[in-house]
């Protein structure tokens, strides 16, 4: 949640509560959720935490911790456990092979690498290419950081103009990029705009949160 859109999050957990599910909006990165997650844990298994206390049993119960990659699921895990027992990085694929972590007396949590659907669009594969997904080896960063960009200026324009004071007047969008590129910098010998820098300074500076919060579909 510290990093979407708030109007478009609220709308998909309410797709979540209709359908039944328990549902929590959590910042990974804030300890202050960890009673949060341990509740609605509690509420899904509430049938079968009852059923063990009846018979006077304790028990440890297992979840899985499942998503697409780098969604910081290794991260939430290591709130959970209040230390640092799963591996962590801003790049898919740092969690390999999957881990049980004891989280307290009652739950364990499996730690899975990130799991993405058999076949997606092209569409989709750039949203998940933008948050860092999907490996930016397979893409080329000068696009991926245009496309970005174009993307925030339809669906967020204010939050450009915040962030970058040049003229927005232009007829093609390439004109706005090139004059924040220059405002930023980005410049090559020749005076020549370095748009690979751009494109991944970009890319990790959304990724980070610096462009506010923002939900891509």
């Amino acid at each position: 949640m510290d990093l979407a859109d708030d109007r478009r999050i609220a709308e998909i957990q309410k797709e979540f509560i209709d359908s039944g599910k328990t549902t929590i909006l959590v910042s990974s990165n804030n300890a202050n959720f960890k009673n949060a997650v341990k509740s609605a844990l509690k509420t899904v298994l509430k049938e079968k935490i009852e059923r063990h206390k009846a018979k006077e049993m304790t028990a440890t119960y297992k979840v899985l911790v499942l998503g697409v990659p780098n969604t910081g699921k290794s991260t939430l895990i290591n709130m959970l456990a209040g230390t640092k027992k799963a591996h962590t990085g801003n790049i898919a694929g740092v969690t390999r092979v999957n881990q049980w972590i004891k989280i307290d007396e009652m739950f364990m949590l499996l730690d899975t690498p990130g799991v993405l659907w058999p076949k997606f669009d092209d569409g989709l594969s750039r949203n998940l290419a933008y948050v860092g997904s999907l490996s930016d080896k397979e893409f080329d960063m000068v696009d991926l950081g245009f496309e970005l960009m174009q993307i925030l200026y339809e669906k967020y324009p204010e939050k450009l103009k915040e962030k970058f004071d040049v003229d927005y007047e232009f007829e093609e969008f390439i004109e706005l990029y090139d004059r924040i590129c220059l405002k930023r910098g980005f410049i090559m010998r020749g005076k020549e705009i370095d748009y690979e820098r751009a494109g991944k300074t970009f890319i990790t500076e959304f990724r980070n949160g610096k462009f506010g919060k923002a939900t891509l579909e």
